[in-house]
């Protein structure tokens, strides 16, 4: 028997089967204030970086790197780490730099990096979640910096 997503303590997304849900909400990180908004520690810096040139984000998760499995990504991505855009151009800006700085030379970095984009009618979701392997955090936060840059320069003109 399946528990009823619509009572869970956590909303579950449409896209997640049951079972992966469950597991998901079962497990924690530490979580640190950026923002005065609650995030995973490993995933403020990134955030604070985006959001400091006004990027949009709706939901993030630093992944877990023990979980995580290459193989199954398409499976079960909340192993992912990931960051959903709220504007789907800025999502796939944000996966070209990451793709640049990931290079693939990074130990433990193999797995996928995709753009999956969302919208289920009736709820507030994200435009595009990035997912990407955990052990590409440090990437991640050098591309969100590019990102940031990138955005700053645009704005100053």
């Amino acid at each position: 028997m399946t528990a009823d997503p619509t009572n869970s303590p956590v909303p579950v997304p449409g896209w997640l089967p049951i079972e992966t849900a469950v597991r998901t909400q079962a497990r924690h990180h530490d979580l640190v204030e950026a923002a005065g908004i609650e995030v995973d520690a490993e995933m403020a810096p990134i955030l604070e970086k985006l959001w400091s040139v006004g990027i949009e984000t709706h939901q993030s998760c630093q992944g877990f790197p023990r979980d995580y499995c290459p193989a199954r990504i398409f499976e079960v991505w909340t192993d992912s780490a990931w960051i959903g855009f709220n504007d789907m151009d800025v999502a796939l800006r944000f996966m070209r730099l990451l793709v640049a700085e990931a290079n693939w030379s990074h130990p433990g970095a193999d797995g996928a990096i995709w753009l999956m984009p969302t919208g289920i009618p009736g709820r507030e979701v994200a435009a595009g979640i990035v997912c990407f392997p955990p052990a590409l955090m440090p990437m991640a936060e050098r591309a969100a910096q590019k990102l940031a840059k990138a955005t700053e320069d645009v704005s100053e003109k």
